[in-house]
This record gives C-alpha cells, sequence and structure tokens, in this order.
C-alpha cells in the first residue's frame, strides 16, 4: 500500500505518538502521507497523544479518555526505557491504581 492508496487527506486531524521501532514500510508511507496531507490540505498532525488529552478530544455526548502513555513515559520513547530503566515498546503503558483492566 502507497501513501496515495490511504486517502489520509479524509480526515482533518490525525494524532499519534512516535515509534522509532517501526521500519515497515507501511509505517513509512503513514508518515509520507501525513506530510503530504499536511501541507497540501492543511491536516493537522500531533505527535502527543497522552493522557493530558483526556477531555480535549470529545466529540458531542462521546468522552475519550486516554488512559495511557503519561507524558513522561511517552518521552522515554519505543525503544527507550521508562523512569525505571525498564525498556519500553509501542505498546508499553503502567497500569495506574484502581484502574480497570482493558481488553
Amino acid at each position: 500500500m502507497t501513501y496515495s492508496q490511504m486517502r489520509i487527506s479524509k480526515f482533518t486531524t490525525y494524532i499519534i505518538n512516535p515509534d522509532a521501532i517501526k521500519k515497515s514500510a507501511i509505517w513509512l508511507d503513514l508518515r509520507i502521507a501525513l506530510k503530504d496531507a499536511r501541507q497540501r490540505f492543511g491536516t493537522k498532525v500531533s505527535s502527543e497523544l497522552t493522557t493530558t488529552k483526556t477531555g480535549s478530544l470529545n466529540i458531542g455526548s462521546v468522552n475519550i479518555e486516554i488512559l495511557a502513555p503519561t507524558p513522561e513515559l511517552n518521552l522515554g520513547g519505543a525503544g527507550g526505557t521508562d523512569l525505571q530503566g525498564r525498556r519500553l515498546t509501542s505498546n508499553s503503558w503502567v497500569k495506574k491504581a484502581n484502574q480497570p483492566n482493558l481488553m
């Protein structure tokens, strides 16, 4: 799939976290497509989807809560480490007390 087939210009905003571990052609195509859409169509691209976005992404009566990552965890980045030195992946998150298990 090439970026021209992804129809990136269909949406006005993309919020996606960086992932230095991903080396696939699809990930590269997505990055190229987002750059193209941003430059050609004014598409908004943000690389910060963290717990601090909770409440700012609500649409109508739909409330969106971002459970993870926290900004501090996100700053470590995939391939980096958290504040305790544990290796992070694009699927890393830290469960908070009283937080429900997710499926």
